[in-house]
């Protein structure tokens, strides 16, 4: 249905859809080197893009329409929020990685449990940072808002209003 929006728009073209694979798997790469770039440093950066560049399942799928290289993008756009949110802690990493995580279930239900989990971290950290600035009488609307959302997601999940493709809700999850 991705590829459906350029087809209403502009007419159906194998090539547009391969050319679209291809736009996202050369992302991959960036988002790989800027990962990388993040964590470590520029030399290592560079030897993490030669390595994404030439791994075979990027090269295979990369002009091919599967949903392989957006499964690829989209979770290393979550994985480069969270990154972001570890060294920054600032909401636009949040909101970053939870669309990344988000955007990947359409095309991998399962990558949702990744979301989970880092909402539930992001939740727990909240709440820790937010118990500490009661106690010394500081109060931070941003971190409130973040605290709320993180709560309000899990709260969703253990109460079985959220349901993950194949892997069911939290009920099934126990069985």
């Amino acid at each position: 249905w991705i590829i459906a929006i350029p087809y209403s728009l502009l007419d159906r073209s194998v090539l547009m859809a391969q050319s679209i694979s291809l736009f996202l798997s050369i992302l991959c790469i960036y988002l790989g080197y800027k990962i990388t770039e993040i964590l470590w440093n520029k030399n290592c950066a560079k030897k993490v893009a030669w390595l994404i560049t030439l791994f075979p399942s990027l090269i295979l799928y990369s002009v091919l329409i599967m949903r392989e290289v957006y499964v690829c993008f989209f979770l290393l756009v979550a994985i480069l929020g969270v990154v972001n949110w570890s060294k920054f802690k600032n909401l636009r990493s949040i909101t970053l990685a939870l669309f990344g995580f988000v955007a990947a279930t359409f095309f991998h239900g399962a990558i949702i449990i990744g979301g989970l989990v880092f909402s539930f971290y992001v939740g727990l950290s909240s709440i820790k940072n937010f118990i500490k600035r009661i106690i010394k009488s500081r109060m931070n609307i941003k971190l409130l808002f973040i605290t709320l959302i993180s709560i309000g997601i899990c709260i969703a999940y253990f109460l079985n209003l959220i349901t993950v493709p194949y892997l069911g809700n939290f009920e099934n999850s126990l069985d």
